[in-house]
């Protein structure tokens, strides 16, 4: 709302001349009558006694260029009245118009011939209850503002009271206040408007017909950020969300899904990698809601690691990958790799891989993540051979199924030859001996002459250790292939 103020203040002008003063006291500088009323211009002078005043008189100055003596005009005649005893200067002006709007200036004259008058005088106002509109467009839509105004300016020295009525019925009163404000119209503000004064029923101001259009949803809705720029990580901004919307829209604002509060602005302070994410706000109104973008928060990598895949135990000759993940806005697409106790990187990219792991290799990595904003390091991880090659174990494997399966192959053997010597025992001599003969490729293999327990005695392997290398026991793969069965002599 817009108050009144009522101005007054007091005008001491003292004219020097020879020796001699004289007071012209004007006590305001500035008045507002309502058009058809009566208004006392008020006025005093002081001089000395030995002086003679041979003549007062008021000036009335519509423009640098006209001025007129008020008491010679016939457009103040009978209409005004000069106070001019023991001092008083005042001027009275009955059934005021609104050519009698200018200065008001005193002028004494004295015996000596001079003549005396305040240069500021009193500048006079005169208002009528005529409303004027002031709109924030021509065609008012529900939501716009509207400014009704009673007069030119408000009455001086006797503060009225304004009345408004809307449609023939009384809308409010307001005491020094001739503004009448419709910060948000809404349909049901359409009408006829009129004004009058406290004390001046009859000046009834003309009426104006307000016709207000239906609004429309929020559009256009946006976020500008100040200052201006990417928000990095401690700076501080606020976020002013905009938006054309009929009635004005509401808003809300949100990270993500989370509410965080209403209001046009939101203020981030000294912020923080937990505050990053997309802020956006919603207007909303009777007629629909929109959303704006978002923004993002940036800040430099954190939460770096190391993983390590395959995980577990690490065997000389197996292939292992580094990956090195962190926390960062904009994602960080630099990577480092570097190997405690050496000064270069000994890899690049978010993953490092060591294609067949050996001792050389064992030691303590770690990765450095960077964008634009800045880098971190993750913790060290420790990779050390845990075992002999797997390859290597696979073959000893080979070996050990490959010499079971030729004891077993040994056992089947000689019980075939033990069913055929009893199937064969009513044959003669001959036949025995034949058979016998042809029996000397078995020998070896005779248990007739051996017990189980030499059998398995002569069948022995030697299981590699773990000292040896994979080299070494692909060298002795030979050995264990080539073991062959030999017949212990029973003397």
């Amino acid at each position: 709302m817009v108050s009144a103020v009522l101005l007054q203040s007091f005008i001491w002008i003292s004219l020097m001349a020879t020796g001699v003063q004289y007071d012209i006291t004007h006590i305001i500088s500035s008045m507002c009558v309502v058009r058809q009323s009566t208004v006392l211009i008020p006025c005093k002078y002081t001089h000395p006694e030995h002086e003679q005043v041979s003549a007062v008189e008021w000036l009335h100055e519509k423009s640098p260029e006209k001025k007129v003596r008020v008491s010679q005009d016939p457009a103040f005649e009978g209409r005004v009245e000069l106070q001019a005893d023991a001092g008083n200067c005042s001027l009275l002006l009955r059934d005021v118009n609104e050519s009698d709007a200018g200065i008001f200036r005193f002028v004494l004259s004295t015996g000596s011939g001079r003549n005396w008058t305040n240069a500021q005088g009193i500048r006079l106002e005169v208002t009528d209850a005529e409303v004027e509109v002031k709109t924030q467009s021509d065609n008012v839509t529900e939501g716009d503002w509207i400014l009704f105004i009673c007069g030119s300016c408000i009455p001086s020295m006797t503060v009225p009271t304004y009345i408004w009525r809307k449609d023939g019925h009384l809308h409010s009163q307001r005491h020094g206040d001739n503004i009448l404000d419709l910060e948000s119209v809404g349909l049901e503000d359409r009408g006829q408007y009129f004004c009058t004064i406290s004390g001046h029923e009859g000046l009834n101001s003309t009426s104006v017909n307000i016709t207000v259009r239906p609004g429309y949803s929020p559009k256009n809705v946006s976020v500008s950020i100040s200052p201006s720029g990417e928000i990095v990580e401690g700076d501080s901004v606020t976020l002013n969300c905009n938006s054309d919307a009929k009635p004005p829209a509401e808003i809300s604002w949100y990270k993500r899904k989370t509410f965080l509060q209403s209001g046009d602005t939101y203020n981030i302070t000294n912020i923080k990698s937990e505050a990053s994410g997309n802020y956006y706000c919603s207007a909303r109104n009777k007629y629909g809601s929109q959303t704006s973008a978002a923004v993002n928060v940036m800040y430099p990598p954190k939460s770096v690691s190391v993983s390590i895949s395959p995980s577990g135990e690490i065997v000389s000759g197996d292939s292992v990958t580094l990956n090195c993940s962190s926390d960062s806005n904009p994602p960080a697409l630099n990577f480092s790799w570097f190997k405690e106790d050496e000064t270069s990187a000994v890899g690049s990219g978010q993953s490092f891989s060591i294609s067949s792991f050996s001792s050389s290799f064992s030691g303590r990595f770690y990765c450095e993540a960077q964008n634009k904003y800045g880098s971190q390091r993750s913790a060290s991880v420790s990779l050390t051979v845990k075992g002999v090659q797997r390859a290597a174990l696979h073959t000893v494997s080979g070996i050990v199924a490959g010499c079971g399966g030729l004891i077993f192959i040994i056992i089947i053997i000689v019980f075939i030859k033990r069913k055929k010597r009893r199937e064969g025992g009513t044959e003669d001599v001959n036949q025995k001996q034949t058979a016998d003969a042809s029996d000397d490729t078995y020998t070896a293999l005779d248990p007739a002459s051996r017990t189980s327990a030499d059998i398995y005695s002569t069948i022995t392997f030697r299981a590699p250790d773990d000292t040896y290398t994979a080299l070494e026991l692909q060298s002795r793969s030979s050995e264990y292939e080539n073991l062959a069965v030999t017949s212990a002599d029973p003397h």
